[in-house]
């Protein structure tokens, strides 16, 4: 007998389909096998918990979160809920499966902004000095984490790719920035990769 394992990815807006969801993913499981993809913006307090079942993958864009902090997010949907509005680290801490996506072209492509973004919750516009919420901002280990291991083992190749790992492939970029430790907000929104190297041989090199 062979199982073949699929994933079902799906979009949800609103109250009530972000609450379902779990519910769906287990209906879904036990007749398909089937993982869950969801790309998560607000969320209640009770529904967070929710999400630690195992057949969820919760997928954000941190960049989106940047460009809604004081701008729109509080005026549309009020600052009770707004305070569970992209809440990265409250998912991590109910042991929710979290990854990270750019959600490219509605949302920058570079890694490197979504992890500013996700590390320092700041507006993207430079509206307001400081981080929103910031107890639901991650570190930038978490932050890579959620960047490529975390979406390495959702879709299965979590022992082949997505860390320098003896035995897995040799994918890894060098960064035109020496981000610091800690790392410095300015270099990582500004880095780009200098060198990109996939099972070892060098397919880019930027020339400066």
């Amino acid at each position: 007998m062979v199982t073949i394992r699929n994933s079902v990815v799906c979009h949800r807006t609103g109250d009530w389909f972000v609450r379902d969801l779990p519910t769906v993913a287990d209906t879904l499981f036990l007749v398909t096998q089937s993982l869950i993809h969801k790309f998560h913006i607000v969320c209640g307090k009770d529904d967070i918990a929710r999400f630690s079942n195992e057949n969820v993958v919760a997928s954000m864009n941190p960049h989106h979160a940047v460009t809604t902090f004081h701008n729109y997010l509080t005026e549309r949907i009020g600052p009770e809920r707004a305070e569970y509005a992209y809440a990265w680290n409250a998912f991590r801490s109910s042991n929710a499966q979290l990854v990270f996506g750019s959600d490219w072209p509605t949302a920058p492509l570079s890694p490197y902004t979504q992890i500013w973004a996700a590390v320092f919750r700041e507006s993207a516009f430079g509206k307001v000095t400081g981080g929103w919420h910031l107890e639901n901002a991650v570190s930038f280990e978490k932050a890579l984490y959620a960047y490529s291991q975390a979406p390495a083992r959702a879709s299965g190749w979590g022992s082949e790719i997505s860390s320098i790992t003896t035995g897995k492939w040799a994918d890894f970029v060098i960064t035109t920035e020496r981000l610091g430790d800690p790392v410095d907000p300015n270099r990582l929104r500004r880095a780009v990769a200098q060198s990109t190297y996939i099972s070892g041989t060098c397919v880019f090199e930027r020339y400066l």
